[in-house]
């Protein structure tokens, strides 16, 4: 009996004040919030950062707080006509204090799957007013709770 792969994955919440950053890939429709997969032993708090300066092109990121972690099979979301593996997935909140444009693009050239170069549309999202539009993309749901938990936070 083999066991299914696991792929770690850390996500970034950025906030800057009650705005939340979110992304399109460039040819996609999909909101996003930066992330990607870890890199061999490396620890969920340091790769969110690299993830976040890597895919957004911006330094000088603060973690606020570890919003927590995921854990599930392709399987077990229905999608049973995959080859299954598990997910492991961390959840962190950080903060960006520092002048940005309101939207801007970024490449990321080197992704962790070997794919890319990705064209990223960046842009601030007010969670006071757009809550509901973030995420619809149905493999999304597993963001829900990490994205609440950072509106309450943020949103007073």
């Amino acid at each position: 009996m083999s066991l299914a792969p696991v792929y770690q994955k850390v996500y970034a919440f950025i906030t800057r004040g009650t705005e939340l950053l979110t992304f399109i890939e460039v040819g996609t429709e999909f909101e996003q919030v930066p992330g990607g997969m870890l890199e061999p032993n490396e620890e969920p708090r340091l790769g969110v950062i690299r993830e976040a300066e890597e895919e957004t092109g911006l330094t000088g990121f603060e973690i606020v707080s570890f919003l927590g972690r995921n854990e599930q099979s392709l399987h077990d979301w229905g999608m049973l006509d995959m080859p299954d593996c598990t997910y492991v997935r961390w959840f962190y909140h950080l903060r960006y204090d520092h002048p940005t444009p309101e939207t801007w693009t970024h490449w990321e050239m080197f992704a962790s799957d070997n794919s890319g170069p990705h064209e990223f549309a960046f842009h601030w999202t007010d969670l006071r007013q757009h809550l509901a539009k973030l995420f619809t993309h149905r493999s999304a749901h597993h963001f829900w709770e990490a994205v609440e938990e950072v509106a309450r936070r943020v949103v007073k």
